[in-house]
This record gives structure tokens, C-alpha cells and sequence, in this order.
């Protein structure tokens, strides 16, 4: 049978160790088509790669038009009649930041009468919360006291939308703003403004959290090659070891295994180590395979001591056993 047929799941170490291990498995099971007997479910968002747009001066304004004189760098209201970029309006997204240049600053202050003052985002659709005032939950504010670039930012806990206004907004310098004629003598200018954001491209549809807690008949050091590698192989069809049968075959969208570690320190002085890592290896990981420790998506951990460790990987997109 080809290798690219076959399925591999382990935990391996760097270095050659002898440890006394006991682990456990959990994982996202991706919903069954079967609804009559698959778990309570939930949406989970898969992600495209960063897009980046540097705007134009014709693609942002100082104010929303409405005389209130507010110092802000607006990309889109709605309400205002300013449209936002193409590729930005409706957009879903996990995470969104604006870089831009601040110059006249001092003046801009002096007018105020502050010595610094905070930019933050101001915006709504923004993950179940609209966040009116700068210092919203999950953003990050930048603190403006002289001429440069800085960087706001919003990263929520579920998927925002680009709804019908979003600007960052500098509350203190409201002041300095006059609309009659857009003058801007003691107003901070902007200038090389850039969105980043991570949109969503599609949702998948995932089951509660699959726990096992494996017997030790359940998984094995090596890989059964003789090549004394120092794992906890989980499943290996080349190498004849079967996966629990819960997972055998199984998608899933998260993956941590679990495990305590112990005779660390004979094991490390052994191998004339201080710590080694740990990691997952395997394929079918959501389009790529895992040959070595420290693969994209994978979180490792540092095994120094007797202890309890957890190495996971969490993929943009659904991946199987």
C-alpha cells in the first residue's frame, strides 16, 4: 500500500530517553453526517491568510461629516456615506489592526492641552459587543505622545464583522478639529495607513470534545522499526499499531495529547541534556504531514522535570487521524 494511504499519530522526543509515561488524548471531533447520533455541535470559523491593504488618502477621512469635529481616521460609516474598501465591507474576520503615521503631534497636544493621549479602535459588529468608546474588551489601544507610527488593534474571541462603521479614534483631540474649512493647522495629521486583518472564509461544524484517557496497552514507545525512537505512538498503520477506535479515521479541527513524564533526570543525564523538547508528528494535518517536532499550527513543551505535559496542534482547517 503507498505511504500517502497510511495515518500516523505520535508524541516524540529529541534525544535518546528512557521515561515512564502515561498520557491522555482529547480532541474536536468535526460533526457526523449522521445528526441522530453525532455529539451537540458548534460553529467554528477556518481562516484565510492575512490581507493586507494600505489605503489611500480617498479611502479614510479625519470626521464622519456630522460637524462633531472628531479626530479619527473613519474607514467606514455607513451612516455617514463613507464606504469602506472593497475587500473590507461585510467582511468576517478574527482579527484586525491599522498601523499609521502621526505627525504635527506636538502641536496637536499643545492645542489640547495633554501631554500624550490614546487611539483605539471605535466600531460595531465586533463579535456580539459594539465598542463605541476606545478601550473596548479584547483591543489594544497606542498611546500618542510624539511623531511616529503606531498600532491599534482588536482581536475577539469569536468572529467580528465589518458592519456599518469602524474608525480609530482619538477622543481627546475632539477639541483641536474644526470642519468649516477642514483646517488643520493644530490637528495631528495621519498618514500611510494600513488594515490587517484575518478574515473568515468558511465555518465547519464541530462536536463537543472527545476525551480518551488511554491504557497503556493503548500506545508505545517506538515505532516498532527498531529504531529505539522515544515516543508515545498513538497509531501507525506502516507499524502495525491501531488507533483507539474512537479515533481511527476520526476528523477533528483540535488536538492535545496529555501525559505525565517521570526518572526525568536519569533520562536527561543520560542523553547529556538540560531539557528536551516534545512535540506531535503525523500526517494528514489538515494538507500537510509532520514529520518533525515544531510544526506549523503545533504547540511543544519543554520536558526538564518530573511533571505533567501537554503538546497540541490546532490547524486552520480540518484535519484527520
Amino acid at each position: 500500500m503507498r505511504k500517502q494511504t497510511k495515518k500516523l499519530l505520535s508524541w516524540v522526543l529529541t534525544g535518546a530517553m528512557v521515561l515512564g509515561l502515561a498520557g491522555n488524548v482529547n480532541f474536536a471531533s468535526v460533526k457526523a453526517d449522521d445528526e441522530t447520533t453525532a455529539p451537540a455541535t458548534k460553529e467554528i470559523p477556518v481562516t484565510g491568510d492575512d490581507i493586507t491593504l494600505n489605503l489611500t488618502d480617498d479611502q479614510w477621512t479625519y470626521n464622519g461629516g456630522n460637524g462633531n469635529g472628531d479626530c479619527r481616521i473613519q474607514i467606514g460609516n455607513e451612516w455617514g456615506n463613507w464606504t469602506y474598501p472593497a475587500s473590507m465591507a461585510g467582511a468576517s474576520y478574527t482579527a484586525v489592526k491599522v498601523t499609521f503615521t502621526a505627525s504635527n503631534v506636538a502641536d496637536a497636544l499643545k492645542a489640547a492641552g495633554k501631554s500624550s493621549v490614546q487611539a483605539g479602535l471605535c466600531f460595531n459588529g465586533g463579535a456580539g459587543e459594539d465598542h463605541w468608546e476606545i478601550g473596548g474588551k479584547d483591543c489594544t489601544d497606542a498611546t500618542i505622545d510624539k511623531d511616529g507610527t503606531y498600532t491599534v488593534s482588536f482581536t475577539p474571541n469569536a468572529v467580528a464583522k465589518f458592519a456599518e462603521f469602524f474608525a480609530v479614534r482619538i477622543p481627546d483631540l475632539d477639541s483641536t478639529v474644526t470642519n468649516e474649512d477642514n483646517n488643520i493647522k493644530n490637528v495631528i495629521k495621519f498618514s500611510d495607513v494600513s488594515v490587517e486583518y484575518t478574515p473568515v472564509v468558511d465555518t465547519i461544524t464541530v462536536g463537543e470534545d472527545v476525551e480518551l484517557n488511554l491504557t497503556d496497552d493503548q500506545w508505545t514507545y517506538n515505532g516498532g522499526n527498531g529504531n529505539g525512537d522515544c515516543r508515545i505512538q498513538i497509531g501507525n498503520e506502516w507499524g502495525n499499531w491501531a488507533y483507539p477506535a474512537s479515533m481511527a479515521g476520526a476528523s477533528y479541527y483540535a488536538v492535545e495529547v496529555t501525559f505525565t513524564a517521570s526518572n526525568v533526570a536519569d533520562a536527561l543525564k543520560a542523553a547529556g541534556k538540560s531539557s528536551v523538547q516534545a512535540g506531535l508528528c503525523f500526517n494528514g494535518g489538515a494538507g500537510e504531514d509532520h514529520w518533525e517536532i515544531g510544526g506549523k499550527d503545533c504547540t511543544d513543551a519543554t520536558i526538564d522535570k518530573d511533571g505533567t505535559y501537554t503538546v497540541s496542534f490546532t490547524p486552520n482547517a480540518v484535519a484527520k487521524f
